[in-house]
């Protein structure tokens, strides 16, 4: 009898220790899932050392962009703990009578992804091109904390201007007296069917150097192929709608068959007028100039 109750104590303890380690450590049974990346630049400051990559492996103006920030600890290998990551950046630019201006553009904040504590994915809207180092040229503004340190860093980018065959993801358009850009996420996992869309709206203050979100709209979405009698996707889509939870413009887009599509932009204000873009009509072969493209 006592053996049988030594026994079941010690599975007991056995348990509670299982559990005490999972809840200490959450991200330890989670295989983290990194997108397939090129490196595009790195930067060692102090013992870290930052290395910034994407799918494409290059950053582009007038664009939204992925981005991963990967952190390795060069003197403690076994450090893989980065608190409060977080990023920004600026455009610096030079005129032609030596003038220097400087401006920021919308991103999406860094956020671990799952299951890492040192690896990193966001967004930067760059807003144009910046290929000139020292003169024009963005720098990518990094800070984080690990062991009680905060480090920061600053990096400077080549962000080279849209090519014809690469996708428009960002928009602009004036309303009111204000500048406003639309950015278009990545759709995850897009598919023939119903897809999940989103769309971030930011407004320009402070010169550009804040962009906040913008909530007071309402966007109409109309896919057409260009390619194929600019045919639609017979029906009409709800219009997306405001989450002050993910502070995005949320709805469904559908795509009938693969191939490339044109995404028409209408954006109305609360009186339902129409402030960007334009109505397209059914069986039009031309469509709106306010647009995003998507291509699968």
């Amino acid at each position: 009898m006592k053996k049988i109750i030594y026994f079941t104590l010690a599975v007991i303890a056995m348990g509670i220790t299982a559990a005490c380690s999972s809840d200490d450590n959450p991200n330890e049974s989670v295989n983290p899932i990194i997108p397939p990346a090129k490196e595009i630049i790195s930067k060692t400051e102090s013992n870290l050392t930052f290395i910034i990559k994407n799918k494409e492996g290059r950053f582009t103006g007038d664009a939204t962009n992925k981005v991963i920030v990967e952190i390795i600890d060069n003197i403690d290998s076994q450090n893989t703990v980065f608190n409060n990551t977080r990023m920004g950046i600026t455009m610096h630019m030079t005129m032609a009578n030596g003038h220097k201006m400087s401006h920021s553009a919308p991103i999406t904040q860094l956020k671990p992804i799952q299951g890492t504590t040192n690896v990193f994915e966001g967004e930067l809207m760059f807003t144009m091109a910046g290929t000139e180092p020292g003169v024009n040229y963005w720098v990518l503004e990094i800070e984080t904390q690990t062991k009680g340190q905060t480090i920061k860093t600053k990096i400077d980018l080549m962000v080279y201007p849209r090519g014809e065959s690469e996708l428009k993801t960002l928009q602009k358009f004036q309303y009111n007296g204000n500048t406003y850009l639309i950015a278009m996420h990545e759709i995850e996992h897009i598919k023939v069917g119903d897809n999940s869309f989103l769309l971030s709206v930011y407004q320009s203050d402070n010169h550009g150097a804040e962009f906040p979100y913008a909530k007071d709209f309402t966007i109409e979405i109309d896919p057409r192929m260009p390619t194929m009698a600019n045919h639609g996707v017979g029906k009409i889509l709800p219009p997306l709608q405001y989450s002050s939870a993910t502070e995005k413009y949320e709805g469904i887009i559908t795509f009938n068959m693969t191939g490339y599509w044109y995404i028409n932009l209408l954006v109305k204000n609360n009186a339902n007028e129409i402030i960007a873009g334009q109505f397209v009509e059914a069986d039009s072969q031309i469509n709106s100039d306010f647009y995003f493209e998507v291509d699968f």
